[in-house]
């Protein structure tokens, strides 16, 4: 099994939502 060194944050996320860190994906736009 392969294991990734990683340090993940906390879920849910309790900081702010700073625009130059923050991404809006948007899926399935059908009209």
């Amino acid at each position: 099994m392969k294991v990734i060194d990683a340090n993940p944050y906390p879920w849910p996320y309790d900081g702010s939502l700073d625009p130059a860190t923050t991404c809006l994906i948007v899926i399935d736009m059908q009209t």
